[in-house]
């Protein structure tokens, strides 16, 4: 048995702390990168069974997906919203 470390937000496992931390960073569902996968507005259209990502407020997923910082974003995550909100307080 081995000590591993995962990211907070997916299934992204390594032995290495360092590695983790690292791709904790870029990490698609991490809310902070404010990309699609971590968003209200994102749904999977299951299209042939393969995912599809789709964008309820018609947003360019790509875009969203790859570089992050969705001027669309949006969470229904409590912590996360307060700590949005101490952030535009403390501006």
């Amino acid at each position: 048995m081995k000590r591993v470390w995962k990211c907070d937000f997916c299934s992204r496992t390594d032995v290495l702390s360092e590695k983790i931390k690292e791709h904790e960073l870029e990490c698609s569902f991490n809310p902070e990168r404010k990309t699609c996968y971590s968003c209200v507005y994102y749904y999977d259209d299951g299209y042939y069974g393969e995912r599809s990502p789709c964008c309820k407020i018609n947003l360019d997923v790509i875009d969203g997906e790859d570089d992050g910082d969705c001027k669309g974003w949006q969470t229904d995550n409590p912590k996360l919203l307060r700590k949005i909100k101490l952030q535009k307080l403390e501006k």
